[in-house]
């Protein structure tokens, strides 16, 4: 989901790659970014790796299951998301807005944009 998630998240952040333990494109670096994605100085950096990524899953189903998550207008996006990541075939299919409150709740803890 991380390397899927770059696209789902470009209407609120500018994003670029870094490296990791040597690795190039290892974390996803996302700011967040005024609507005509411009970056104010002083926006602080928000790494996110494969672990975070983990940790916003876990808080996207937390809050579907506490019926907190209206961001993709039901919760038939998040059950099908969790059906494909845990489909051993190794095809994935789960909407860009499932990527993109992932993403935001693993980096600002909470679903403020979409």
């Amino acid at each position: 989901m991380l390397d899927d998630s770059a696209g789902a998240v470009r209407y609120w952040a500018h994003v670029k790659w870094a490296p990791l333990n040597g690795e190039p494109n290892k974390q996803m670096v996302v700011q967040e970014a005024d609507e005509d994605g411009s970056v104010d100085d002083g926006t602080p950096e928000l790494f996110v790796t494969v672990e975070d990524i983990a940790r916003g899953w876990q808080l996207l189903l937390a809050w579907e299951k506490a019926g907190k998550f209206h961001h993709c207008g039901s919760s038939d996006a998040v059950q099908r998301a969790e059906r494909s990541l845990t489909n051993r075939d190794g095809g994935h299919d789960y909407d860009a807005c499932v990527a993109d409150a992932v993403v935001q709740l693993a980096t600002l803890g909470e679903i403020r944009y979409g």
